[in-house]
């Protein structure tokens, strides 16, 4: 009879609990929010490619510094200037170089207005970029030509920059397919790169690659490469074929003795005596 008291004396408590896991149970601890993903910075690459409405300039003796000023504030973008290359293209102060008027642009790249301030320096082996980690360096075409471009040597003993060249490219390509990593490099370039209809299915290999001051026939050898394809210039037109078609094709166009060798055909690897690198050992 002792233990009667005791569990009436229970009874509230467990009334207690199971009130207290009802109301749980209809009103569920709520979970946390997933917060969004940090956006990574965007990388030099990623705010040339930004798209801007240029306000332009209509002053002629616009300068340099100014129109990098502005660039800057529409772009994010961090500039530096290569003096000594200027220097050794007999500039001193290329930030006082006249840019000069400039017409207003609607929907463009910044790369594409950086370019046209460039074109206006008189500068004897022209203005251009080179992408940096942190920074777009203002060089000039012999600095870029210098450090991008391989050598070949010549029976003569000397050695200069091979030919052609063609533009650089930057771009970052992540699990993309190859055709679309080449309608990316013909953008950027503005040489045309063509897939042989018969290499469709390899046109849909996933390619992942970073290309910073690249010229643009280098870019897709490498990317043809990976998906066991070769390349082959014709003018301004890179033609992506299998390696045995290309070869074929290169081997048709290769300069017999008594040939003109300055005038070099016009199809294959540009001048006769400055093929595309690694084209006569492949």
């Amino acid at each position: 009879m002792a233990r009667r008291p005791v569990l009436l004396a229970a009874l509230p408590v467990l009334a207690a609990a199971i009130l207290t896991w009802s109301v749980a149970a209809d009103n569920p601890k709520p979970q946390p929010v997933p917060q969004p993903a940090t956006r990574p910075e965007p990388t030099v690459i990623d705010r040339l490619a930004k798209r801007i409405d240029f306000p332009g300039f209509d002053d002629p003796e616009e300068k340099l510094d100014t129109a990098l000023d502005l660039l800057t504030r529409q772009s994010g973008l961090t500039f530096d200037v290569n003096e000594t290359a200027f220097r050794n293209d007999m500039v001193e102060k290329p930030l006082d170089q006249r840019v000069g008027a400039v017409p207003k642009m609607k929907n463009v790249t910044v790369e594409r207005v950086l370019r046209k301030m460039l074109a206006r320096l008189q500068v004897s082996s022209g203005a251009t970029f080179l992408v940096r980690r942190e920074t777009v360096e203002i060089t000039t075409g012999a600095a870029q030509v210098a450090e991008v471009w391989s050598k070949e040597l010549h029976a003569e003993g000397d050695r200069t920059p091979r030919q052609p060249q063609l533009p650089l490219v930057q771009a970052v390509f992540d699990k993309v397919p190859l055709s679309e990593a080449f309608k990316e490099l013909a953008r950027q370039s503005g040489i045309n790169v063509v897939l042989d209809a018969r290499v469709a299915e390899k046109a849909r290999v996933p390619v992942t690659v970073r290309l910073v001051n690249t010229p643009v026939d280098t870019a897709v050898r490498l990317l043809a490469d990976m998906a066991d394809l070769k390349p082959f210039l014709v003018d301004n037109l890179l033609y992506v074929t299998t390696r045995e078609n290309a070869d074929r094709l290169e081997e048709r166009e290769r300069p017999r003795a008594g040939d003109d060798l300055d005038a070099g055909p016009r199809i294959g690897n540009g001048p006769a005596r400055h093929p595309l690198p690694g084209e006569a050992g492949m």
